[in-house]
């Protein structure tokens, strides 16, 4: 029993032994740094700068700092190769490490990883940071593109009432915004009618006293016009809707056309699932007046305002948003339409 114990004890410290070199290697990162954003085929520089928080660092041993890119969309990972190491620092000495990669188009995660080893054969991880500022990389300036289809709707002859249009209007996009700095800069899609230029000077109209929305061919009538995304979808668990599952509420239900009812008898019109397309003339400065489809927050890519800077929705590309109109008894009998616009707005 006594022999048996005595080799067993053998045997562990044969196998910590070299694990226990290894623990003596620590690091931390304190700074790094690369472009954000880039048009594809740009030489990006990542650069990472960490502190030696162990021993001394001699040859055979080394440390560097890997990069790791994943692609948000496909879900690869990329392990740029390259990145210069140290052979010598000494505790409490800091080096950084440099790696550069050739951008491919895509939008990237980023972790940055150091590795060291004190026998130039055995590497461990000493330290990592996961989620650091994404790269963001174009296919080229010329293929930004803002799209929609269909590019015509007709809503054919309509009676009185509400009526949606049965095919959504499908945007897709394909681009990024960035400033003289190269940071990622937040934007807006906005969309409005533009029937202040269409039918300006037209003698007695009355369209820029009426809610904005299809004009009539004299241009002195106009029917409203309403559009549903999911940027303003309805309160879910208030009126029972799940917009993710079944999609634009019923258009002829006042508790989603109008918003629901309050305590008071009136109704909440900001938490209605159709909202009013504002015509070119009610936009003003104040980006309340605006219909705001998405926007992309500098850090998040979430839905962002002047006034909310981390945003509240994500909508991806494409994405589909439902038109509808409202006709009642006092409606003039004609034909009716506008002209739609779907912008990008950076403030």
């Amino acid at each position: 029993m006594k022999t048996h114990f005595y080799i067993t004890i053998l045997l562990l410290v044969l196998i910590i032994l070299p694990g226990e070199c290894l623990a003596a290697q620590a690091a931390k990162i304190t700074n790094y740094t690369y472009r954000h954003n880039c048009v594809a085929g740009t030489p990006i520089i990542f650069s990472t700068t960490f502190r030696n928080a162990g021993d001394a660092i001699a040859l055979p041993g080394y440390a560097y700092a890997q990069v790791v890119l994943t692609n948000s969309v496909t879900g690869a990972t990329i392990y740029p190769a390259g990145a210069t190491a140290t052979t010598s620092l000494a505790p409490g000495a800091m080096f950084t490490s440099t790696t550069t990669w050739t951008a491919v188009a895509g939008k990237y995660t980023v972790t940055l990883i150091v590795y060291g080893s004190s026998d130039g054969i055995n590497e461990k991880e000493l330290t990592r940071i996961s989620g650091a500022f994404p790269v963001i990389a174009g296919s080229s300036p010329t293929t930004e593109k803002l799209k929609a289809f269909p590019g015509t709707f007709d809503f054919g002859i309509i009676p009185y009432g509400r009526h949606m249009h049965p095919i959504p209007l499908e945007i897709t996009w394909d681009f990024f915004l960035f400033n003289a700095n190269g940071e990622q800069q937040a934007w807006y899609m906005r969309i409005y009618t533009d029937n202040t230029t269409r039918f300006k000077g037209l003698q007695n109209a009355v369209h820029m006293l009426s809610p904005a929305g299809l004009v009539s061919s004299d241009g002195k009538y106009t029917i409203p016009l309403k559009i549903w995304c999911l940027n303003y979808p309805p309160d879910d668990q208030e009126m029972g809707w799940d917009t993710k599952i079944s999609g634009p509420p019923p258009v002829d239900d006042d508790t989603y056309w109008k918003g629901p009812m309050l305590d008071n008898g009136k109704r909440n019109e900001e938490k209605a699932g159709w909202i009013r397309i504002p015509d070119y003339s009610e936009m003003t400065s104040d980006s309340g007046t605006w219909r705001n489809l998405i926007g992309q927050d500098i850090t998040n890519t979430h839905y962002v305002t002047d006034i909310t800077r981390t945003g509240d929705f994500t909508l991806s590309s494409p994405f589909s948003a439902y038109l509808a109109t409202e006709t009642d008894p006092t409606s003039v009998k004609g034909s009716y339409s506008c002209n739609l616009v779907l912008e990008i707005y950076a403030p």
